[in-house]
């Protein structure tokens, strides 16, 4: 079903809001031998399928996101932790 939504290199192109598409799923590919609930086995599944809507994509990074959240808080961790050993004498200069 991914495949249908997201598309497939230059096969099927990915659905965008307002596209519709029918998707037809053969049993292999579904639950093949074994029956889920009302779906009996080897049974093909026929999908409609319409975008209403879709999620605003964030344009940063997962990696570039941890490492700011890294930053923002390691830099007051380090300045408590020099403040810390400085006060405490335990460091001399």
């Amino acid at each position: 079903m991914d495949l249908g939504i997201l598309g497939f290199d230059d096969e099927i192109p990915p659905m965008f809001v307002g596209g519709k598409r029918l998707l037809k799923i053969p049993s292999q590919l579904a639950y093949g031998e074994e029956s889920l609930g009302p779906i009996p086995a080897n049974q093909d599944l026929t999908f409609e399928l319409e975008v209403l809507d879709a999620g605003k994509v964030s344009g940063v990074s997962t990696e570039f996101r941890v490492a700011g959240y890294a930053a923002a808080l390691g830099i007051p961790a380090v300045i408590l932790f020099i403040g810390y050993n400085l006060l405490s004498g335990n460091w001399k200069f």
